[in-house]
């Protein structure tokens, strides 16, 4: 019986109604699932030790796998929300049997059960761990040790997950808890040494699943901080032998050539590559790493950098020739690694005899547009153009790292690099005008305008290239816009936009350059157009281009919208948003149309996405929806400048508020969560430039307040000036009776964020901001709110530390004192006398005194000053005698608040002097 109370039903009763329903609670029949989540639910708050009951269920095979699964995936949940809580909040739900009995089997019980439970209990553990590691599971590193050495390929696999579990644990915290994680090091590291090898040498499926998991652990435990024990170069050596072997190791023809990206059996050497740039990105700078390490990053860049750059030469040989096969993915880490090898004299010396073959046969060759990509342009241009233009894309693949080897190598060996380029450049050119029609050639052509204006920048900057590129350009980029290959016509245009900052002969020539990449804003192709749009947007930093464009501007945008309709695209937006910075009110009559095109794309993306993931996942990097939340987040961005354009025109800013609110409303709501910041921005400019607040401002500002208090607690910040425009410039509304609801929310927010004293300290001060807001734009009109905001501010400035956690800030106590300053400027008699009647009088002034030195930025003093200044306008005779006599110690104190802002607003401007800022920079 639970807890021998014979009340209880008896646990073999309990033990099988919960085991009929935890598979009800993942079947597809919603109504049936929570039926039983409820029953659970009250079974969970009506049987003593219910938590413990579940987790006998788990270890129990006989009771089958849907009944585990199911007591796993609750039992996570609990222990995730419960486990770690204080015993008052944790009451009967794991008690101390319970969690005794937890830590004492947990190890096992994930090592030995079935992937679908052990998945579910890997959560559980790293709970356990977070929580009760090492003091209460002193011999859980003994345990691990005993199944890593079982000699069972199952219990070796379990006990490598527990290792990857422990050390991710410690990952961010081994510079404060590294002695903790040491025993971990010590014990474990030579077993999973040993284990690592002989699954080099087996060369099995499990082999590599177990030097994955090992690698992983690998990388938690030097990624963030390198631990003393891996710092020992013979440690790190012998890892380094077994890091080389997996990579060295060929592949070949028992993974298709269609599964080979996906393979294990190349992801291991992605991830023996990763390990490898990370220690050149941490240690190829001895001078960069601390004192401890300096010695391990000077062998490293000595003895270790050098062998592996000839490995990786030797590898990219060898698949160049055809022996040996690598992927994408792989191939874009050993170009990194070559990138950074470049900057080192020990390194570089290994990669100068190469350098002209590397790029010749390996780095050019990927730059050309292959099979695959011609087909997937035929067959879906649409993902062809989301690849082509993904941010996520671009950082994961290889042709992305293999222009980056390019630009690395023209900038810090250019007297090596870009003969070698360009002689190749111009050799890949000669032999395409000797055969225009021949495709081999042409792609070859396109990969060398590609290469070519990747190293622009460098070229432009030489005196030796920059007189011939013009040119170039003329002969070789610019006739291939009309070319009959689409992927060339793409290449040229793109080649076009890098060298705009060419010296151009005339003015006529850069005109007709600009008009045929116009043109092209009509390629029947999808990517020939978007590319056209993107070097349009380059042309258009130069001011020259302008007066070229501005006859065809209205054509230019029509052409963004119709492909914006066609496809989401960030480019697009960003051109869009570049055109309204440089021709401004000039666009006004096509407002609406950029507004409606803005709006509807952000509507496509963000229902797509909430199409494909029900709302609930976070976009894998990489994925279509990653691409999409980059999209909606510039389409946002470029709505808010395109109200920043047009705020000096009232009839304009109206008409776009009445076709904005409506869309901005959608976006208060909770699944909007990740644009909240892009909407108070839209609003903040409306409600600054706008003639007055309109009911549709107002409407917004109480939706944010909604949101506020509801889901975007943490969003105030973004969401202060939306208020501050309308407490400045609506005060009579906001005091009135049709105001007064949304006032006592603002104040209602004061109160929860900055008198909480289990708030956030970095969100109570944006709470204390929205008191002196409110105070500020109310002068004299809220007496009967002066006690309670100034008491509000006094209280938590006063509270006794707290007995665990972070004392007050200075900057939250400067931000509390500033509320009582604030309802002085309202109405100093009234708060003066309401503090002298509490005996508050002489604390405030103390506060004030001992925190003078930390009122260090303009807003701090500008309030201290005008506050004395309001002060000093009142009748000596309408403040209490106490206060008088402190009037003589104000006054000078207000002269030498008066000094140092002066010498403050001094520094700045000579400041701006130095750095060259114009009148209009900001501060």
């Amino acid at each position: 019986r639970v807890h021998g109370d014979p009340s209880q039903m008896d646990i073999d009763a309990i033990v099988h109604e919960a085991a009929s329903l935890f598979p009800l609670t993942f079947m597809p029949d919603r109504e049936a699932g929570a039926r039983a989540e409820a029953r659970l639910s009250e079974m969970l708050d009506t049987v003593p030790g219910f938590g413990g009951i579940i987790y006998r269920i788990i270890l129990s095979p006989d009771l089958g796998v849907p009944v585990q699964q199911g007591a796993a995936i609750y039992f996570k949940h609990l222990v995730s929300a419960v486990y770690n809580a204080p015993d008052s909040e944790r009451g009967h739900l794991i008690d101390d049997d319970a969690r005794a009995l937890i830590r004492g089997s947990i190890l096992q019980a994930m090592v030995e059960a079935p992937k679908l439970i052990r998945n579910q209990l890997e959560s559980v553990f790293t709970t356990v761990v977070q929580t009760d590691y090492p003091e209460h599971m002193p011999g859980l590193v003994g345990e691990i040790e005993t199944f890593l050495s079982s000699g069972e390929p199952s219990k070796i696999e379990g006990a490598a997950i527990g290792v990857l579990l422990l050390c991710r644990e410690y990952e961010y915290k081994m510079r404060t808890e590294g002695k903790a994680f040491s025993l971990v090091l010590e014990r474990l590291f030579p077993i999973l040494h040993s284990l690592y090898g002989a699954a080099v040498e087996a060369d099995t499926d499990w082999a590599v699943t177990l030097q994955r998991l090992i690698l992983k652990s690998y990388w938690c435990s030097f990624q963030m901080f390198q631990p003393e024990y891996l710092a020992d170069f013979g440690v790190f050596g012998s890892w380094l032998e077994l890091f080389m072997a997996t990579l060295l190791r060929p592949v070949g023809a028992e993974v298709a050539a269609e599964a080979r990206e996906g393979s294990p059996r190349f992801g291991v050497k992605v991830d023996v590559m990763e390990i490898l740039n990370r220690y050149f990105h941490r240690y190829g700078v001895p001078k960069f790493v601390a004192d401890e390490l300096k010695g391990f990053a000077n062998e490293f860049l000595r003895s270790a950098a050098p062998p592996i750059v000839d490995a990786l030469v030797g590898l990219l040989q060898r698949w160049q020739s055809g022996e040996f096969f690598v992927t994408r993915r792989l191939l874009r880490q050993i170009f990194e690694f070559l990138e950074q090898a470049l900057r080192f004299s020990v390194t570089w010396a290994h990669v100068r005899p190469v350098l002209a073959d590397l790029f010749k046969f390996i780095v050019f060759p990927v730059l050309v547009i292959s099979d695959e990509d011609l087909e997937e342009w035929a067959s879906d241009p649409r993902e062809y153009v989301r690849r082509l233009f993904s941010v996520a894309e671009e950082a994961l693949s290889a042709k992305s790292a293999a222009t980056n080897l390019l630009i690395e190598a023209a900038k810090v060996r250019p007297q090596y690099a870009l003969p070698v380029i360009t002689e190749h450049v111009t050799e890949i050119f000669e032999a395409y005008d000797a055969a225009p029609h021949d495709d081999a050639r042409a792609r070859a052509k396109a990969g060398a305008l590609l290469a070519i204006a990747c190293i622009a920048p460098k070229l432009l900057s030489l005196d030796a290239y920059a007189p011939h590129l013009e040119r170039m350009v003329l002969s070789q980029a610019l006739p291939d816009v009309a070319s009959p290959f689409a992927y060339l016509r793409m290449r040229a245009i793109f080649c076009l936009g890098a060298f705009v900052d060419v010296s151009w002969s005339s003015a006529e020539t850069f005109s007709g350059v600009i008009h045929a990449v116009y043109g092209a804003c009509s390629d029947p192709e999808l990517a020939v157009r978007i590319t056209a749009v993107m070097t349009l947007q380059r042309f258009l930093r130069k001011e020259e281009a302008l007066e070229v464009i501005k006859p065809i501007l209205n054509d230019v945008l029509g052409a963004i919208m119709a492909m914006t309709l066609d496809v989401d695209n960030s480019e697009l937006i960003d051109a869009t948003e570049t055109i309204l910075l440089r021709f401004g009110p000039t666009l006004l009559p096509l407002v609406p149309e950029i507004s409606d095109m803005l709006t509807g794309a952000f509507e496509r993306v963000f229902h797509a996405m909430r199409d494909d993931d029900g709302g609930d996942a976070e976009p894998d990097f990489g994925s279509p929806d990653s691409d999409r939340g980059i999209v909606a987040m510039n389409a946002l961005r470029t709505l808010t400048t395109m109200l920043s354009v047009i705020s000096s025109s009232p009839d304009a800013i109206a008409e776009a508020e009445l076709r904005l609110v409506p869309f901005m409303e959608r976006l208060t709501e909770p699944d909007a969560i990740d644009f909240i910041e892009e909407i108070c921005a839209m609003m903040a400019v409306i409600t600054s430039a706008t003639e007055t607040i309109t009911d549709a401002s107002w409407y917004m500002a109480g939706k944010l307040v909604v949101a506020h208090n509801t889901w975007a607690w943490d969003s105030l910040k973004e969401m202060l000036p939306v208020f501050a425009n309308v407490c400045r410039r609506g005060t009579d509304h906001l005091l009135s009776e049709a105001g007064s609801g949304l006032f006592h929310d603002l104040l209602g927010i004061v109160s929860s964020v900055a008198g909480d004293e289990q708030m956030d300290q970095i969100m109570a001060q944006y709470g204390c901001m929205l008191a002196e807001i409110v105070l500020q734009n109310t002068g004299g009109r809220v007496d009967y709110l002066l006690p309670q905001m100034m008491f509000l501010g006094l209280k938590r400035l006063t509270a006794p530390p707290p007995a665990r956690g972070a004392k007050l800030s200075y900057a939250l106590k400067v931000s509390l004192l500033e509320i009582v300053l604030c309802c002085i400027l309202n109405n100093p008699a009234l708060s003066i006398a309401v503090l002298a009647e509490n005996d508050a009088l002489t604390l405030t002034m103390g506060l004030w005194s001992e925190l003078w030195p930390r009122f260090k930025r303009f807003s701090d003093m500008k309030i201290a000053i005008l506050t004395l200044c309001k002060v000093f306008t009142v009748p000596l005779e309408s403040y209490p005698e106490a206060f008088q006599a402190m009037l003589p110690t104000l006054f000078d104190f207000a002269f030498r608040a008066c000094v140092e802002l002066v010498h403050k607003i001094r520094e700045l401007e000579a400041k701006r002097e130095e750095e060259g800022c114009d009148d209009d920079d900001d501060d």
